[in-house]
């Protein structure tokens, strides 16, 4: 049963996290692609959809990195 556990925790566990960064990495670039194409660079709403958006992604990040390596080690 543990040995059944653990091929669960080595196979299917580390496709979630990442799906979950490549998808982040798409809405991460998405962002920057829609910023790039319009026209309000000048007003705030492009600087606060940029931190939005760089908040997302390193947040996605860290959570990929505490899922491999934590569970690594726990």
């Amino acid at each position: 049963m543990a040995e059944n556990k653990f091929l669960f925790e080595m196979r299917v566990v580390p496709i979630i996290p990442t799906y979950v960064l490549i998808n982040g990495m798409n809405i991460f670039f998405g962002f920057l692609k829609l910023i790039y194409l319009s026209e309000f660079i000048k007003s705030k709403t492009f600087y606060k959809i940029i931190y939005i958006s760089i908040y997302i992604y390193i947040y996605i990040y860290i959570y990929y990195i505490y899922i491999t390596f934590w569970r690594g080690i726990v």
